[in-house]
């Protein structure tokens, strides 16, 4: 058939990172794997995951199922056509502020590429004493959503 390539951007916080802090890692060099990855997995996450799952810290025997494995099989020409650029901690100040601009995008020479914005929690979840007065407001929240929306655009 007549197929295009198709791309996938993920943006979120470690929830799409695949954030993960495995029991079983034993070595010097595990260790530093997992440090260097910031331990995150985005190679085993919903949205990029690619790998068998026997490669995924504790994916239990479940088959590996992504977003990017549900492209690439219907069109092999999105074969590493995606991009997770999701940070632990992000919030939509962070979003705006970094995240966006570490993506691949190249205008008019870009293929269709859906985007996943997927803050889960950190706007609202912190490390804060008083948690409520450290929380995004839902007026900023907005505002920050609206701004990368439209860079996004």
């Amino acid at each position: 058939g007549n197929s295009n390539p198709y791309s996938e951007i993920v943006l979120g916080d470690s929830a799409s990172a695949h954030f993960h802090l495995p029991y079983n890692i034993t070595t010097p060099e595990e260790w530093a794997f997992v440090a260097e990855n910031e331990v995150d997995y985005p190679q085993s996450s919903w949205g990029t995951g690619h790998l068998p799952t026997a490669e995924c810290p504790d994916a239990a025997g479940l088959p590996m199922d992504s977003v990017y494995l549900r492209v690439r099989q219907q069109n092999h020409c999105s074969h590493r056509q995606y991009q997770n650029i999701s940070v632990n901690g992000a919030r939509c100040t962070s979003m705006v502020r970094d995240i966006l601009n570490t993506t691949s995008l190249h205008g008019a020479n870009d293929i269709p590429s859906p985007v996943f914005y997927a803050l889960v929690g950190n706007d609202v979840c912190n490390r804060h004493q008083n948690t409520t007065s450290s929380m995004t407001t839902p007026q900023e929240f907005e505002e920050k959503v609206t701004e990368a929306l439209q860079w996004l655009d």
